[in-house]
């Protein structure tokens, strides 16, 4: 017997201005993602939480059944880039959820952190470390 695990998917993706030369890609990544995670995850209980970060960190879906999550079109990059505090926030909101557990963390982002208040790139590895080698995220 195959030892089945429901996935539960956060993406974060990076709505800082500098990914304005990027144009559409980000988002068409976004939609991929979602699209083939959806054939292959087939109303099996798998969530998604979607969050955007510029200067501000944004939860825009939290914890939906991925069959019904549907395309993202929102994508209007401006501001600063908080991408410790997007990363800190999001795992720790689900991690504090009622799945712990073999969770998939997706990031889209040029990687240039610049704007975070909340959590520095030590506390975030950290927190990453952690989830990996008791949660198996």
């Amino acid at each position: 017997m195959t030892n089945y695990r429901i996935q539960d998917i956060i993406i974060l993706m990076d709505e800082s201005g500098s990914m304005n030369s990027m144009g559409d890609e980000p988002l068409q990544t976004v939609n991929e993602f979602i699209t083939d995670q959806k054939r292959v995850n087939q109303n099996d209980g798998s969530t998604l939480s979607f969050w955007k970060f510029n200067t501000e960190v944004t939860k825009v879906l939290d914890n939906v059944p991925l069959s019904q999550v549907g395309l993202i079109t929102d994508y209007q990059p401006s501001g600063l880039t908080a991408l410790n505090d997007s990363i800190g926030m999001a795992v720790t909101a689900k991690f504090l959820s009622h799945k712990k557990d073999d969770v998939i963390c997706m990031i889209i982002s040029d990687g240039m952190e610049n704007a975070s208040c909340e959590y520095t790139t030590e506390h975030v590895k950290n927190i990453i470390e952690d989830l990996e080698s008791k949660h198996r995220w």
